[in-house]
């Protein structure tokens, strides 16, 4: 566990909920009637539509990255069909990137000002979670640092598929506990790697309002 004086450290740390502060939800997710989870064998399609949808994203003002994470980005390791992307956007331009990703067809689901300045977007389908933090943040290059462990590791790959599969047949209150609990996995995986960061987000203090349209 990470010590919350030492420099550096941030309480989402270990991807715990935060305890002091709740997230704006701007719409209710769509949610399956089960309680566990259903995890799809990898299929390439995934890969092929994360591409199509990065080209049309990166032409969006106020974008810097785009990346594919979670599980659809590693071949052979089994998935929730729904294509993980994190996007590294200028904060000085957050509401307007967010009004265009509107007007291409995502949603706004929800905004968690005080772990990132994260906020989670989804289309209509229910197939794609885009994930938009401001430059500086730590979390794209975690993500992609795991994504690219699994993909040169195969033993890991194959442990946390595993890990996975046992979660899978547990029953969960919500989506959000099933993520949790492999977020142990994650950190050891990372810092077993030799990874750590010092997250640079900007002070939270954008409150532009965000036209929900």
């Amino acid at each position: 566990m990470n010590d919350p004086h030492s420099a550096g450290y941030h309480p989402r740390w270990e991807d715990v909920e935060s305890d002091t502060h709740e997230p704006v939800r701007f719409r209710n997710p769509v949610r399956s009637t089960s309680n566990r989870i259903s995890l799809a064998r990898t299929n390439p399609e995934w890969i092929q539509i994360f591409s199509a949808r990065r080209a049309q994203l990166m032409r969006l003002h106020g974008v810097l990255e785009v990346h594919h994470v979670g599980s659809t980005s590693v071949p052979g390791v089994p998935a929730k069909p729904i294509i993980d992307i994190d996007i590294v956007a200028d904060y000085k331009l957050i509401s307007t990137t967010l009004t265009q990703f509107i007007r291409e067809g995502l949603f706004l689901t929800l905004h968690e000002p005080f772990w990132h300045e994260h906020y989670l977007l989804k289309n209509i389908s229910a197939t794609l979670n885009v994930h938009v933090f401001p430059n500086g943040c730590i979390i794209p290059d975690r993500d992609t640092n795991f994504r690219n462990l699994l993909k040169s590791s195969s033993s890991l790959a194959a442990e946390y598929t595993e890990l996975k599969r046992k979660l899978a047949r547990q029953e969960w209150a919500s989506v959000n506990d099933y993520a949790h609990a492999k977020s142990l996995f994650i950190v050891d995986a990372l810092k077993s790697s030799g990874y750590s960061a010092v997250c640079n987000c900007p002070p939270t203090q954008l409150q532009e309002t965000v036209p929900i349209t």
